[in-house]
């Protein structure tokens, strides 16, 4: 599902975002350029990523009718050329935002009260770094068991039974 309808307009949902993301490298030199746009269509993109996501508050404040917003912002979103403007502009707004980010979660290691906030930034901030611990392993050992019992029941003489299970 590309978009969400929801009571206050469209909305672009997490995973649509996410192939958007997947489906183009921002960095290939042969992806066409989302210039081709026309001012209405650049206003949209803009108004949509600075209103968290509201399509129809978006195409109104783009310029478009207020009774046709919704299905304007629905149809914009289908458009190729706007995913990719998206898309690019979401790449470099979470670029940016790392540096900030980076330095919260930092001063959270150093700084917080509870010893519990600041292990969870510190883990973090290691995973962040590619130092995740290895994942749980559980390891089966094939093998024979032999065990010996002495209940104390027989002769200190008599030879102990053996019970042999795999």
């Amino acid at each position: 599902m590309l978009t969400q309808r929801t009571p206050t307009g469209t909305y672009l949902t997490r995973n649509a975002v996410e192939r958007f993301l997947n489906q183009w490298d921002v960095n290939d030199p042969h992806l066409p350029l989302a210039t081709k746009s026309s001012p209405n269509q650049q206003a949209f993109v803009d108004e949509y990523l600075t209103n968290g996501g509201n399509a129809e508050a978006a195409a109104i404040k783009a310029g478009y009718s207020a009774k046709s917003a919704n299905s304007q912002g629905y149809n914009l979103l289908a458009k190729p050329l706007i995913q990719q403007a998206i898309s690019k502009r979401l790449v470099q707004q979470m670029g940016l935002a790392a540096v900030p980010a980076l330095d919260v979660v930092t001063r959270l290691m150093h700084d917080a009260r509870s010893e519990y906030v600041r292990l969870e930034a510190a883990k973090d901030i290691l995973d962040r770094g590619g130092f995740k611990p290895p994942d749980r392993v559980q390891h089966r050992v094939d093998g024979t068991l032999s065990v010996t019992l002495n209940l104390g029941f027989e002769e200190p003489d008599a030879e102990p039974k053996v019970i042999e299970g795999e």
